[in-house]
């Protein structure tokens, strides 16, 4: 009877292990750890920062990330302009200010793009609107969106209601596999 209990503990122990370590023989060659896009506002114009954790199995593909991740602006491909329009809107102009890539591991690394963004909102009398209105139906990691007003800002409205607020920093976190709709505030100066 112990021999037969001893051997199921074993099997269990063994199919747990198998378990665990499927997802790392099978997995993607890549997925992203966690994703936070900043809005920092001077009016309808923004400075935005695009904040991204990927981790990668192929230790050589981060050396090539590293390597073509420049902190010198360059002028947007026109593919690249086209993506960041059809997130945006059509009438916002885009300057690429440039990229730092920081290794957090061996297959981790982190990538921080930065874009100027001219009429990202718009004036509508003394207000200022921010409203892309785009939805994304599934994103995939946990993503955090932080719109940074100018100090001088009232804020009137925000939807949806920020997760946490401190002054005219709003945050909003938004949960892998939801849908994900950028934020809509109206503020007076």
């Amino acid at each position: 009877m112990s021999k037969t209990w001893l051997y199921t503990l074993m099997f269990v122990v063994v199919i747990l292990v198998i378990m665990e370590l499927i997802p790392l023989f099978m997995g993607k060659p890549f997925y992203y750890e966690s994703s936070r896009l900043l809005f920092e506002f001077s009016g309808p114009d923004a400075t935005v920062t695009s904040t991204t954790a990927v981790y990668i199995k192929n230790a050589k593909k981060i050396k090539d990330i590293e390597n073509s991740c420049s902190p010198d602006e360059k002028e947007l491909g026109e593919k690249e302009v086209k993506n960041l329009k059809s997130l945006f809107g059509e009438n916002v102009e885009f300057r690429y200010l440039g990229c730092h890539s920081k290794k957090l591991s061996e297959n981790e690394i982190q990538i921080k793009e930065i874009y100027y963004m001219k009429n990202l909102g718009k004036i509508d009398s003394n207000k200022v609107i921010i409203d892309f209105g785009k939805k994304i139906d599934k994103i995939p990691v946990n993503s955090k969106v932080v719109y940074i007003l100018p100090s001088d800002a009232k804020i009137l409205t925000t939807d949806p209601t920020p997760t946490s607020e401190n002054g005219n920093v709003l945050e909003w976190d938004f949960d892998a596999g939801k849908s994900m709709v950028f934020p809509k505030v109206e503020y007076q100066r």
